[in-house]
């Protein structure tokens, strides 16, 4: 897979992975057991085919290895290695099958019982590939599958990082354009960091 799609590729090669893991103790996602980590597991059922979208440093995916299938994409190098050599440091002999160097727009893989776009991933793309990458983890999911989209609150401010220009997405300026998409069910969560950060799940039910 190759790198395309993304509005900010510059961005993040120059962001090292010690960098990437203070933000997000910043916006209140760090931790052992991060709080959008409990949140996402209060809808993911054990068991489940799960593809995280931009998994970093691992910051979750450790987590979600433990207890789903799972299948990480990322399509910064530094990140990539940096996950492999912790997985390989704690025993994971496939780690291919795990994680991958991939953009999602040439992501070839079905059937998954959720697509997570967690810690703000969504805002990486412009406006039109946040509608196609939503068409998209749709039509690789099982019925009765979910997307997962995670985001800071309308009046919730963003990390502020010189060269960080999210396209923000929230689930209320978006609910109409959603519920036209064919989902079965769509809602938002609420809840709030231990930095004081209120943030939203997005709930997209096939």
């Amino acid at each position: 897979c190759v790198k395309i799609g993304l509005d900010m590729p510059d961005f993040y090669n120059s962001l090292a992975e010690s960098d990437l893991q203070r933000y997000a103790e910043q916006a209140g996602l760090g931790g052992d057991n991060p709080i959008d980590l409990q949140h996402f597991l209060k809808i993911l059922k054990k068991g489940d085919k799960i593809l995280e979208v931009g998994f970093g440093t691992g910051r979750l995916a450790k987590h979600f290895i433990k207890e789903f299938d799972y299948t990480g994409i990322d399509i910064h190098k530094p990140y990539v290695e940096h996950f492999a050599k912790y997985l390989r440091s704690v025993g994971f002999k496939n780690v291919t099958k795990l994680i991958r160097m991939c953009s999602f727009q040439d992501f070839d893989e079905s059937g998954f019982d959720a697509v997570l776009f967690p810690w703000t991933v969504i805002g990486d793309f412009n406006k039109e590939e946040q509608i196609e990458a939503i068409k998209k983890a749709k039509k690789i999911l099982n019925s009765g599958g979910v997307i997962l989209i995670d985001n800071p609150a309308k009046e919730t401010v963003y990390n502020k990082i010189e060269g960080y220009n999210p396209v923000k997405f929230y689930f209320h300026a978006w609910e109409e354009k959603l519920s036209k998409m064919g989902f079965s069910n769509i809602k938002c969560k609420l809840y709030s960091t231990n930095t004081g950060r209120v943030r939203e799940i997005a709930i997209l039910k096939k």
